[in-house]
C-alpha cells in the first residue's frame, strides 16, 4: 500500500473540494501539495472589493474548502490530520493535511463524499417582498403531527 496519494488522487481531491461555497464564490483560498502533506493557504487578493476587515468571512471560506478536501480525501481511501496554523510566523498557510492510507472508510464517508459532487451554488436574485419564485411548482406541505407512545 502507497504510504502518500499520487498527484492524480490528490487533484481528483481538489477538483471536489474547490466545490465548497465561500464568500461572493471568491474562493479565497490556494492549496499546493509538495508530495507528502497538502497545504491550505489563504488567498487574500481574491477578496478584493470584499469588506472583509478582519478576515473571518475569508477565514470561513477555507474552513469550508479545508472540509471539503478532507471528505473527499477520505471517500478516496485516505485519512487525514489536520496540522492548525503550522508555522505562525506565516499567517497566509492556515492547515496541513497529513495525508495517510485509511484502512477503512465509512458509509457516513462515502455518502458525504458523493454528496459533494452534487452541490450547486444558487446565483439568482432574491425575489422582492412580498414575491416568491415559482421553483418548487404546486409543491405543499402537510402538516406534521406527532404520535406519543
Amino acid at each position: 500500500m502507497k504510504k502518500t496519494p499520487d498527484f492524480e488522487v490528490v487533484r481528483e481531491a481538489l477538483s471536489l473540494a474547490r466545490r465548497a461555497p465561500s464568500v461572493w464564490n471568491r474562493q479565497p483560498w490556494q492549496w499546493r501539495f509538495d508530495g507528502e502533506n497538502l497545504h491550505l493557504y489563504s488567498d487574500r487578493e481574491r477578496m478584493s472589493g470584499v469588506r472583509d476587515p478582519d478576515g473571518r468571512l475569508a477565514m470561513v471560506s477555507c474552513g469550508i474548502a479545508l472540509h471539503h478536501c478532507i471528505v473527499a480525501l477520505r471517500g478516496l481511501g485516505w485519512a487525514t490530520e489536520v496540522v492548525r496554523f503550522p508555522k505562525p510566523a506565516d499567517e497566509t498557510l492556515l492547515a496541513t493535511l497529513v495525508i495517510r492510507p485509511s484502512l477503512v472508510t465509512s458509509a457516513v464517508d462515502l455518502s458525504m463524499f458523493f454528496a459533494l459532487d452534487k452541490r450547486r451554488t444558487e446565483n439568482r436574485p432574491l425575489a422582492a417582498p412580498g414575491r416568491q419564485h415559482n421553483t418548487c411548482g404546486n409543491f405543499r406541505m402537510k402538516p406534521c403531527t406527532m404520535e406519543r407512545h
